[in-house]
């Protein structure tokens, strides 16, 4: 890397940062004239298994693993997501690194290029790009995964780590939030071997013959009967799609939000909703769903009525279930009379009306992309 510049952007999530990343942030602070500006992404996300770490704790970890030099020019600044509005992402990107670099400077990003998941550094015409090879071919999935299920995590993966993060990264494993990630890790094991034959005959294989040994001297006629089937009895050529309804409801400048009871997203609020029947049409599974979740007191040829628009949305990673896309209502109830009575049942922990006001401070505590979707919908009205 040998390209001079006053400032030098960075973006990514760094959940966790690791040897590449730290690496690519010294060189960048080698070359950089007065700044390296690091966007931590996903900064307001609750916690997850694929975001475990608040954006300042993130912060911590990468300032405890630069040298004194680096850490000197590094500015680390939180960048939030806004899925379903690219043009609004790129602009707070632009509005961030405005707010630290002056006008006459050159700044540049800096990046792998050849990653899909880095497709954003072409929204920055402005910007040159400083083009960094593939180090190691590190990637951050791989540390969680093993970080979740705790198998001999240091030989696996702690010696992708610097010390500064994999320190940080064994005291988070002794705290009462890694424990409620693990069981939202294992949620999500457990479901995707419900519709993965593969991974469902893989993890018979695991259990039952190299743990539980519940095959002794028959070892291998069970692992040719496995592999039979994983070859000649696949139960589809494609991995499944999901079909979920979601609903929107105003009255008021309130919104009507339920507080989820079981994992995913244990505790974080949501919009009613759930998965579509089979043999159901799409407005009439988000009017069972509202119901059954929320026991809203309004016929339902009132919230028929007074149903707006509807939309899909689709994003690819959106929830950590698979592929799941969901059509999404929103239903404005009239402004007068008093707030409808709602009762949590079903999935629901608990149901209230949350105001607007509040609400635009909670993207923290809601569910996956659910903020976002309740954002853009009520701008549709």
């Amino acid at each position: 890397m040998n390209t001079q510049a006053d400032n030098i952007v960075y973006i990514g999530r760094f959940q966790p940062a690791h040897k590449a990343h730290i690496e690519t942030i010294q060189r960048a602070a080698l070359v950089a004239n007065k700044r390296v500006i690091i966007l931590g992404g996903s900064a307001n996300q609750p916690r997850t298994t694929k975001n475990p770490w608040k954006w300042d704790e993130r912060a911590d970890m990468i300032r405890a693993s630069l040298t004194p030099s680096a850490r000197e020019k590094v500015i680390i600044l939180p960048l939030r997501d806004i899925i379903y509005n690219e043009n609004a992402w790129n602009q707070s990107v632009q509005e961030i690194v405005d707010s630290v670099v002056d006008e006459s400077d050159v700044t540049k990003i800096i990046g792998y290029t050849k990653d899909e998941t880095s497709y954003y550094i072409e929204s920055f015409p402005q910007w040159d790009t400083i083009e960094i090879e593939n180090i190691e071919d590190l990637h951050a999935t791989d540390i969680r995964n093993a970080m979740f299920e705790n198998l001999d995590f240091e030989s696996k993966i702690g010696r992708y780590l610097p010390k500064g993060i994999h320190d940080y990264i064994q005291s988070f494993m002794l705290t009462p939030e890694y424990d409620k990630l693990v069981k939202e890790y294992q949620f999500q094991l457990t479901h995707e071997r419900m519709w993965n034959m593969d991974k469902m005959l893989d993890y018979f294989e695991q259990k039952e013959i190299y743990e539980n040994n519940n095959w002794e001297g028959n070892e291998s006629t069970v692992i040719a009967v496995l592999n039979t089937l994983r070859e000649k009895y696949k139960v589809a050529p494609y991995e499944p799609s999901f079909n979920t309804v979601d609903v929107v409801v105003i009255k008021s400048g309130h919104v009507l939000l339920v507080r989820r009871k079981t994992e995913p997203g244990k505790n974080l609020y949501a919009m009613p909703g759930g998965y579509l029947n089979s043999k159901e049409w799409s407005i009439d599974g988000m009017l069972r769903e509202l119901k059954e979740e929320t026991k809203i007191k309004v016929p339902p040829a009132i919230l028929r009525s007074n149903i707006r628009a509807d939309k899909v949305f689709e994003h690819p990673e959106r929830s950590i279930r698979g592929r799941i896309i969901t059509r999404t209502y929103i239903i404005e109830l009239p402004s007068h009379g008093p707030m409808p009575k709602i009762t949590a049942a079903d999935d629901a922990e608990r149901v209230k009306w949350v105001p607007f006001s509040v609400f635009e401070k909670m993207e923290d505590q809601t569910f996956e992309d659910h903020f976002s979707i309740i954002n853009k919908m009520r701008h549709m009205l």
